[in-house]
């Protein structure tokens, strides 16, 4: 498997980024989050390219951990769907 670019790891990023963001703030209003943290990490293995992405969401309110965990899950399948088109 080839590496990927410096432009199509930017665009994988954004991905991620917009993808959890999003979610998240579709289920807790903005103005209730004091810090989000999407840390996305991207390791090339021999089978392919593995990536893990972490959600830290800080709020005035009580965000239940099914909320980042389905954020998560969104997240790798628009990340795995990119994947899959450029390679």
């Amino acid at each position: 498997m080839r590496e990927l670019t410096t432009e199509e790891i930017d665009k994988l990023t954004e991905i991620a980024y917009s993808n959890a963001s999003n979610y998240i703030l579709n289920k807790v209003p903005k103005k209730n989050i004091n810090d989000l943290d999407i840390n996305l990490i991207i390791d090339k293995v021999d089978e392919g390219i593995d990536v893990d992405v972490d959600i830290n969401i800080d709020a005035e309110v009580e965000v239940s951990d099914e909320i980042a965990s389905k954020a998560v899950d969104i997240t790798l399948n628009a990340v795995d769907k990119y994947i899959e088109s450029i390679l």
